[in-house]
C-alpha cells in the first residue's frame, strides 16, 4: 500500500453506471489512457475511475500528492509529499497518457496508487489541468538538451503548468525568457521594534535601506528616536521639515556629513525636477552625473576613515519613490556591520567550458585572490554591499562591476549558449 491510511468518500451515482475498462496488467507495465473526448491533457476524476476496478477512489489531499518531471518532459512522477516509496509514473503524448506504478502489483486497470494519486490531483470542474504539461516545443527537443534544463512543474489550483528553475549547475540559459523561470518568494520580514541592538544614549542611528535606491545607487541617513520610550524610528531628521539640529558626538558628526550630502544632492535634484523639468530631459548625462556623485560621497567616506565606518541595514515592507518618504516604523533591520571599500582588492573572472553542444560561461568573484565561491549582497536591488562576514561589509565602489554582477546575480552567475546561439550570442551580449 501507499504508506497512509486511504478515507474512502462516496462517489457520484452516476460513476456506478460507468462502463469498466479494466484490462489485466502488473501494475509496472504502462497503462495507455486515451485523453477525454480526444483533447490533449483533458482528463477528469469522473473519467479516470472506469479505469479503477472498485466503485470508490479513495480520497485524499490534493496538497499532499507532489508531481515532478522526471527525467525530462513529457515524463513526469506522482508521489506523496512525506513518503518516498511508492512512485507513479506518467507520460503524456497528443493521444493519450500512460501510466504505471513501482509497486508491481498484478491488478485489473489502475492499482490503488496510480488512481489515488492521479485522481486526487484532478478535478472534475478544471478538466485541463494537465493540458499545460504536454509542450510539442520542448518535447520536440534532443533528449541531451532536455536532461540538462532544470525543469520544474508550476503547480495552480486549476492548472499546471512547465517551467524552468535557476539551479548551480548551468544557471540562466540564454534566450528563455523571463517568463519561463519561477518568481523567487519573498521571506517575511521582522518588525522593526525590539530587535535594534543600540547602545542606551545613542542620539542617531545611521540606516542604509536597501530596498530604496537613488538613481540606481545606495546612501544612508540618520534616525533618532522620536519617541524614547517605544524605541522606534520613523522619517529622517535631515529629509523632513523640522530642521533639527542633533547634539552628536564626533563620531555621529563624521557620518552625518556624508549624509548631509545625500541629502543636499536629492534636495537639489527635486527642485530641478519641480522647477526647471527640461533641463533634465535635455541633459543626457544627467543620470551618470548624479551617479558618479553619489559613488563619491562613499568613496570619501571610506577612504582612509579617522575610525571604522559601522552601518546599520534595513528594509522596508513599502517600497518609497522618494528618499523623504523612507518611514522605518514598519521595516526589518539586517543587522550592523562594518563597512570597507574594494579598491582594487576585488577582480571580475570569466570561466569558459566550452563543450560539443553548448558552451558555459561563469562569473567568478575574488577578493585578495581568494574565490568568494557563493557572494551573498545585501539587498536584491543592487551588488554594491558584498557580505564577507557577518562583521564586515565590502562596498563595491565601481560601477562597472556592480552591474555585470548584478546582472549574473539572477542567474546565479552562469550563462549556457547553445551552438546554434552563438552567433547571437556574440553579436546581443559581449
Amino acid at each position: 500500500m501507499i504508506g497512509i491510511g486511504f478515507n474512502c468518500i462516496t462517489t457520484d451515482a452516476k460513476i456506478h453506471s460507468v462502463e469498466k475498462i479494466l484490462p489485466k496488467r502488473n501494475s509496472s507495465e504502462p497503462l495507455v489512457i486515451p485523453w477525454e473526448d480526444g483533447f490533449i491533457g483533458r482528463m477528469t476524476p469522473r473519467y479516470l475511475s472506469k479505469y479503477y476496478a472498485d466503485d470508490e477512489i479513495p480520497f485524499m489531499e490534493r496538497e499532499n500528492i507532489v508531481i515532478q518531471v522526471r527525467p525530462y518532459p513529457p515524463k513526469y512522477e506522482l508521489k506523496l509529499k512525506k513518503f518516498s516509496g511508492t512512485t507513479v509514473k506518467v507520460e503524456l503524448t497528443t493521444e493519450h497518457l500512460s501510466i504505471n506504478c513501482s509497486c508491481s502489483d498484478d491488478v485489473a486497470g489502475l492499482c490503488v496508487h496510480e488512481a489515488t494519486l492521479l485522481s486526487n490531483k484532478l478535478l472534475d470542474s478544471c478538466p485541463n489541468y494537465l493540458k499545460g504539461l504536454y509542450r510539442a516545443e520542448i518535447n520536440n527537443l534532443p533528449p541531451w538538451k532536455k536532461k540538462i534544463v532544470p525543469f520544474k512543474v508550476c503547480e495552480n489550483y486549476s492548472y499546471a503548468e512547465l517551467t524552468v528553475e535557476m539551479n548551480n549547475e548551468y544557471g540562466r540559459f540564454y534566450r528563455l525568457a523571463t517568463n519561463d523561470y519561477e518568481n523567487g518568494l519573498r521571506l517575511p520580514a521582522r518588525n522593526l521594534e525590539g530587535y535594534l541592538d543600540l547602545k542606551r544614549n545613542d542620539e542617531v542611528c545611521f540606516f542604509v535601506t536597501i530596498n530604496f535606491s537613488a538613481f540606481g545607487l545606495p546612501v544612508f541617513f540618520p534616525f533618532h528616536y522620536k519617541f524614547k520610550r517605544s524605541r522606534s524610528f520613523s522619517h529622517s531628521y535631515l529629509l523632513d521639515e523640522s530642521n533639527l539640529k542633533m547634539s552628536l558626538n564626533s563620531y555621529d558628526q563624521y557620518l552625518e556629513l556624508f549624509s548631509r550630502r545625500f541629502a543636499a544632492l536629492l534636495y537639489e535634484d527635486k527642485i530641478l525636477r519641480e522647477e526647471k523639468k527640461d533641463l533634465i530631459s535635455e541633459d543626457i548625462n544627467y543620470f551618470e552625473r548624479k551617479q558618479w556623485e553619489i559613488i563619491q560621497i562613499w568613496r570619501d567616506l571610506l577612504e582612509d576613515p579617522p575610525f571604522p565606518i559601522k552601518l546599520r541595514f534595513a528594509q522596508t515592507f513599502k517600497r518609497y519613490r522618494f528618499a523623504h518618504q523612507i518611514n522605518l516604523k514598519n521595516s526589518s533591520v539586517l543587522g550592523a556591520a562594518t563597512l570597507t571599500k574594494a579598491r582594487g582588492n576585488l577582480q571580475l573572472k570569466v570561466e569558459i567550458d566550452d563543450q560539443d553542444q553548448y558552451l558555459k560561461m561563469r562569473i567568478c568573484l575574488y577578493y585578495r585572490n581568494q574565490l568568494i565561491d557563493c557572494p551573498e549582497f545585501l539587498g536584491d536591488e543592487n551588488c554594491f554591499f558584498l557580505k564577507i562576514s557577518n562583521e564586515e561589509i565590502l562596498f563595491i565602489d565601481n560601477l562597472t562591476q556592480a552591474g555585470v554582477l548584478q546582472k549574473f546575480r539572477q542567474w546565479k552567475y552562469r550563462l549556457t549558449v547553445f551552438k546554434e546561439n552563438y552567433h547571437a550570442f556574440l553579436n546581443d551580449y559581449l
